[in-house]
């Protein structure tokens, strides 16, 4: 079993490079397809398999086959994840029982903005 130090290297590896940054943002629009990231990235095709490796293991990205494409993802549970080892590695426990709980809380906010004003 995996501690929390190893689990929190992982994650935050993927977030410690230029490219695997750039990559999340192309991602940040949805599912793209590894071709379209290799021609944003000007990068060899090794170097964005050695990337999207990194970014899948921390479970920040999904990968998904169809045929001979690769098509990635951000991972909202990886993401979540990502977050919440970064609130257990720098906030006291008080500080972390508020952000959770603001987390938890926003997204019913913003839903209910979005349903009333019709954004």
């Amino acid at each position: 079993m995996e501690n929390k130090y190893s689990q929190a290297e992982r994650i935050f590896k993927a977030f410690a490079d230029e490219n695997r940054i750039k990559i999340l943002e192309m991602l940040i629009d949805g599912e793209k397809y590894a071709d379209s990231i290799l021609k944003e990235l000007d990068i060899s095709q090794p170097t964005l398999s050695h990337h999207m490796k990194i970014l899948c293991e921390s479970g920040v990205v999904n990968e998904r086959k169809d045929g001979r494409r690769m098509y990635y993802s951000i991972s909202e549970a990886g993401r979540d994840m990502a977050f919440d080892m970064l609130a257990e590695c720098t906030m006291s426990d008080n500080e972390k029982k508020a952000f959770l709980t603001k987390k938890k809380i926003f997204p019913l906010i913003f839903g209910l903005i979005f349903r009333r004003f019709g954004v």
